[in-house]
């Protein structure tokens, strides 16, 4: 049969509507249809809902195209279509690519990859300042110790405390049961935040993300005993809301880290231990918390998380724990709000129930319509499936913003050479398909946090050059990168001590929850101080080391040198804030001519201006073509383009951003 089929999701006369949609909208589909059989066809889009089910749209022919209009539905949601086209003998399919990285598809014999609609809630809405900010993590227990209002150290049972910041951390367990019973500190502290508030700020930090404050016996606080205290080692609720008060003076929103699927064993609620006044749900079946838990034989064989014993999983749509942790007048997500904080980052989010994820957005915006609410999302977060289910986290019910793990594979991946610019260019417009408007401009868009390597380790791995050493062509891949991370839409999120390229303490045990934890948690290095990063600690229980290396980066041995990572970054976080075309809601368009060595080409625009960013992560001169010419350059490194016509030349493993005339 001579049929040739085309559809394009990303041409605007194929899809009335790039990417996501709004609810109650409509969306025009057209698929053009050529060959001597096309006009004895008929063709019908096929959709799928979740929860809803398949239903089909009849499509129109006139001069070789089909159309079909599809009616969005009235509440956001996630739909699928492809086309099935008929000649009466037989039937084709016409759906995504092979790679579903939209744009043009290709025909199938049979039930082909669907292309993906996001459809939104017409009236979501994130907020603004975020949209807008400059995001730092910080580990608290190890990124300053500051004096406490009671001008001492605070201890605890569990803890073995550190007088030395550059030690080596280690933990003790219990003997033939491998249970955690002594958590080491390094002393970290509010207040030691709140003593920096003004290197955040004159950094460009406009929002600080806290790992988990609330009293634990771990060092990590991913336990909660207390979802009410602050951990006394960190320091008290009234200098948690002082410290709120202060950052906001200083133009800095602080957003917590809320652990709602799991709590410690060692805890008020559970209270394995008995170290906790009151009846915990291990002690009594008749304690209130008994119903927030699921034991199957009572009471030492329970659900936790991902089977650690310490952290025992909760029912959460139990509606006793959705009233203390959501609902309540004094609930857990009322109380901090009212403390000072402006949002929350959801630890694993996909073990967090619809009913619950979705209540807990909603009575946040209730009660401080700009909070934010960011996902732990590791994929695509306009599609991930978690636990066989399909989530629809950015279809405007669930939640503003993701950590967008995706984008930083891609961008690591290009950096590295695993992918050349054509691909970077689809996956990315991928993800600007899939993400609606408001949430693609909110994305946390980080290179590191507590949960992976550090940046500088990853990019150092891949090697060096002729001239170079592997980190040395490492921190020149970070500071590319970080051009990247600083002049793409979204909110650009910085791990602390990655301004200063800290290393990812290698050889480690796996502790902390394993995987590459371990090592990105070493304390901040703000000098160079004593010890170099050794302890008088036993080798067997040596737990995360300080970098030993004799040139640790340190803040201090960096402020005053012009071509350090950290004053690179200050001044992109300068640059992106001085021109709106960098910032979030100015469009971006990729400038890529196909081949598949080229740079990552990028203009960023809006009513205006229209800037260009240009990165070449090669240790050669790569060329693109550009319709247009280049103005002045606003910020280079590693050499300024060069332009002959529509040829545009840049030097190895550089970056730039430039005015177009």
């Amino acid at each position: 049969m001579d049929l040739r089929l085309y559809h394009n999701s990303h041409e605007f006369y194929y899809r009335s509507s790039f990417g996501a949609v709004p609810s109650g909208s409509r969306l025009i589909l057209r698929l053009r249809a050529s060959g001597s059989d096309a006009q004895n066809c008929r063709a019908r889009i096929r959709l799928w809902q979740i929860n809803v089910g398949e239903s089909f749209v009849p499509m129109s022919y006139e001069d070789g195209i089909f159309t079909g209009i599809v009616t969005i539905p009235p509440k956001g949601c996630l739909l699928w279509y492809y086309f099935i086209i008929d000649d009466g003998h037989r039937t084709f399919y016409y759906g995504n690519n092979y790679d579903r990285l939209g744009g043009e598809g290709a025909k199938y014999p049979d039930v082909p990859p669907a292309y993906q609609v996001t459809v939104y809630d017409k009236d979501a809405h994130t907020p603004d300042w975020f949209k807008h900010a400059i995001v730092y993590q910080i580990f608290p227990d190890r990124f300053r110790h500051g004096t406490h209002t009671s001008g001492r150290l605070y201890g605890k049972k569990g803890a073995v405390i550190h007088s030395d910041w550059d030690d080596v951390p280690y933990y003790c367990k219990r003997e033939g049961q491998g249970d955690i019973v002594y958590y080491d500190f390094f002393g970290g502290n509010i207040a030691g935040i709140r003593e920096k508030l003004p290197y955040l700020k004159e950094l460009g930090i406009t929002a600080i993300y806290l790992n988990p404050i609330f009293e634990s016996s771990s060092n990590h606080r991913y336990g909660t005993a207390d979802y009410f205290r602050v951990d006394p080692m960190l320091g008290t609720n009234e200098e948690f809301a002082e410290f709120c008060q202060a950052a906001r003076e200083e133009g800095i929103h602080i957003s917590l880290d809320g652990v709602f699927s799991h709590t410690g064993a060692d805890s008020i609620y559970f209270n394995r231990f008995g170290n906790y006044p009151g009846v915990g749900a291990y002690q009594s079946k008749e304690s209130p918390y008994y119903e927030w838990y699921r034991f199957k034989h009572y009471p030492d064989d329970y659900e936790s998380w991902w089977g650690v014993s310490d952290l025992p999983d909760v029912e959460e749509t139990t509606p006793s724990y959705m009233d203390f942790i959501i609902n309540s007048e004094d609930s857990v997500l009322k109380y901090w709000l009212n403390e000072g904080i402006s949002g929350w980052r959801l630890d694993v989010i996909d073990e967090l129930p619809v009913p619950f994820l979705r209540q807990f957005y909603h009575t946040l915006k209730e009660e401080k319509p700009d909070a934010v609410l960011i996902g732990e999302v590791w994929e695509d977060a306009a599609n991930k499936v978690s636990y066989s289910e399909q989530r629809e986290y950015l279809c405007g019910y669930d939640i503003d913003s993701a950590m967008n793990y995706a984008q930083r594979s891609l961008m690591i991946d290009f950096m590295t050479g695993a992918k050349d610019a054509r691909r970077m260019n689809a996956e990315l417009t991928r993800l600007i398909e899939n993400y609606p408007p408001e949430n693609f401009y909110a994305m946390l868009n980080l290179i590191s946090s507590h949960d992976i390597e550090r940046i500088l380790t990853v990019l150092t791995r891949a090697g060096g050059t002729d001239v170079a050493t592997a980190e040395e062509t490492g921190r020149k891949r970070l500071k590319l990168l970080a051009d990247w991370q600083m002049t793409m839409p979204g909110a650009p999120f910085i791990y602390y001590g990655d301004e200063i390229g800290m290393r990812y303490v290698e050889g480690l045990t796996s502790v902390e929850g394993g995987y590459e934890r371990t090592g990105a948690r070493s304390p901040m290095q703000w000098d160079n101080g004593v010890n170099a990063g050794f302890s008088a600690a036993p080798t067997d229980k040596i737990y995360i080391r300080q970098d030993p290396a004799s040139d640790r980066p340190t803040v201090a041995g960096q402020l005053d040198d012009g071509e350090s990572l950290l004053n690179h970054v200050r001044r992109l976080i300068e640059l992106r804030q001085a021109h709106s075309a960098l910032q979030s809601r100015s469009g971006i368009t990729f400038v890529s001519d196909g081949a598949p060595k080229r740079p990552l080409v990028y203009k960023r625009g809006n009513d205006e201006e229209t800037l260009l960013v240009a990165i070449n992560p090669y240790r050669e001169e790569v060329s693109f073509r550009l319709d247009g010419t280049l103005g002045g350059a606003l910020y280079t490194f590693g050499g300024e383009a060069a332009q002959k016509g529509e040829t545009v030349t840049l030097p190895p493993v550089s970056a730039g951003v430039y005015g177009l005339k």
